[in-house]
């Protein structure tokens, strides 16, 4: 009972720890709406592309990981998920920096922005969101 508990109280606070600063998916999720918000969507478009379409991608990345992921192995899909995050924070970050005061006279940077952030959440789903939550120790 004891390793059991010890195991249990020692994962949530992995868990905890990699799920508010580990991975920056708050971030991304916080501040998508403001990043189309600054494209000039405005009302429920914003709200619908950043919360809805990212909401619906994150499910639909994490429903074949849940189901694979201990067949692929979680370090693999880890290290890709990170891999993608990481590209597409670095990409989200360049165009914002670059085109960031003057999206309307670069839509198109401004939409490959909104595809990354997309891109982010997929990568987060499939990886870390899955993988931090499954612990295959505790399911008989």
């Amino acid at each position: 009972m004891y390793v059991l508990l010890k195991d249990f109280l020692g994962d949530s606070i992995a868990v905890s720890a990699n799920r508010a600063t580990g991975s920056g998916i708050n971030a991304i999720l916080y501040y998508a709406a403001f990043i189309f918000q600054d494209l000039g969507l405005t009302g429920n478009t914003t709200s619908l592309l950043a919360g809805g379409v990212g909401g619906i991608l994150l499910l639909l990345a994490t429903i074949p990981a849940v189901l694979y992921i201990d067949k692929l192995g979680r370090k693999p899909v880890l290290i890709a998920g990170a891999l993608g995050m990481g590209i597409c924070h670095f990409i989200v970050a360049a165009l914002y920096g670059v085109y960031g005061k003057v999206w309307s006279s670069h839509t198109a940077a401004g939409w490959v922005a909104v595809v990354f952030v997309w891109l982010y959440e997929v990568n987060f789903g499939y990886s870390w969101g899955v993988s931090v939550w499954s612990c295959s120790r505790w399911t008989p």
